[in-house]
């Protein structure tokens, strides 16, 4: 990626995309309980790739 012209750093840049793994995860059970409500309503694929998503953290 060309930093030139950017008002923050990479180092800065690397912040803000920092995900902490187990903060992740436990936003991803928050849901659980409105992806449940929802089930018959939803498509499935959101819940195939909520699924998806939680296990590669």
């Amino acid at each position: 990626m060309n930093w030139n012209g950017l008002d923050f750093s990479r180092e800065q840049w690397n912040e803000l995309m920092h995900v902490d793994p187990r903060e992740f995860r436990q936003e991803i059970m928050s849901t659980e309980e409105l992806y449940l409500d929802l089930y018959d309503d939803m498509p499935k694929e959101l819940y195939y790739q909520r699924e998806l998503l939680a296990g590669r953290f």
